[in-house]
């Protein structure tokens, strides 16, 4: 297809202009065939994109992007409410110039269950790779608390260079900073946990560990237990990172006085709330051991 346009309209809170396309009911079948579909390759030019949202008052959000190329196999659907397919290849240039290189992945479901296996993505400067991640809505559907929605990860490598965000977060364009991630991650959402964590901001902190968080949604009321084996922070420069403030206002978060600790490592556990925790551990920093 060259020059496709696909308009996305919110309707309200629930729906938006294609959500009759998965409203079909089983009963409005006669027969329940099973579908086997192969696209080998499917390719798009010079398309567009726009989403328009509940309020009149915000602009249109265009994503314009050519050279758009997806290779999808494998699509079946042996249920109704059953699905998989296998992403082989998906890349694309937008027009703001982000280039996602490649993009692939396993996914299957039905109405209880995602479950997303092999995912490889990667940009000119990020790459992800996700083992699997799983989302089961079984508990949900019966209760209808969002809390009780589970989730595993298994995330082994995500380098994030900061500046691909900026073709969500202009704020972010130009920024030489990076993050790496690699978590296994399990539990409702209002109890997750991860038995190994490990987390880095370019040069200037590290983190190591394992976590368990209950309470969630509600930050306020959420406790966490942080056990981190290995981390590190250099407070100097920490402070004088370069990220936007409207983002996260680094020199009004971090006193200066902190500044003359410089590096610091430490090696224990933190317990509580957000607003009310306790540590216990050794800190050692420049001015000494605390």
């Amino acid at each position: 297809l060259v020059r496709p346009r696909i308009d996305v309209k919110k309707l309200d809170s629930l729906n938006f202009n294609f959500s009759s396309l998965l409203d079909m009911k089983r009963d409005t079948l006669t027969t329940n065939p099973n579908w086997f579909v192969n696209c080998e390759t499917f390719r798009l030019k010079k398309g567009e994109f726009n989403y328009v949202g509940l309020d009149p008052t915000d602009p249109i959000q265009n994503w314009s992007f050519n050279d758009f190329n997806v290779t999808i196999n494998g699509v079946s659907f042996p249920r109704f409410d059953d699905f998989a397919f296998t992403l082989n290849n998906f890349n694309f240039k937008d027009d703001n110039g982000l280039h996602l290189r490649n993009l692939s992945l396993s996914v299957s479901g039905n109405d209880s269950l995602l479950t997303v296996k092999n995912l490889k993505l990667r940009t000119d400067a990020s790459n992800v790779t996700i083992d699997s991640l799983g989302i089961n809505l079984r508990d949900y559907k019966q209760t209808h608390d969002i809390r009780n929605t589970r989730f595993t990860l298994l995330m082994p490598e995500m380098h994030l260079q900061l500046s691909d965000l900026s073709h969500f977060l202009p704020e972010f364009s130009g920024s030489q900073l990076y993050a790496d991630i690699s978590l296994h991650l399990s539990g409702r959402i209002s109890s997750l946990k991860s038995k190994a964590f490990k987390a880095r901001l370019g040069e200037v902190t590290n983190l190591s560990g394992e976590f368990y968080i209950n309470g969630l949604p509600d930050l306020e009321q959420t406790y966490v237990f942080l056990d981190l084996n290995e981390s590190y922070a250099n407070l100097r420069r920490l402070r004088n990172i370069e990220f936007p403030a409207s983002i996260w206002d680094v020199k009004a978060s971090i006193p200066e006085f902190l500044s003359n600790i410089g590096a610091l490592t430490y090696q224990g556990n933190f317990t509580g709330f957000i607003n009310d925790f306790v540590t216990y551990g050794t800190a050692y920093s420049e001015l000494g051991i605390i």
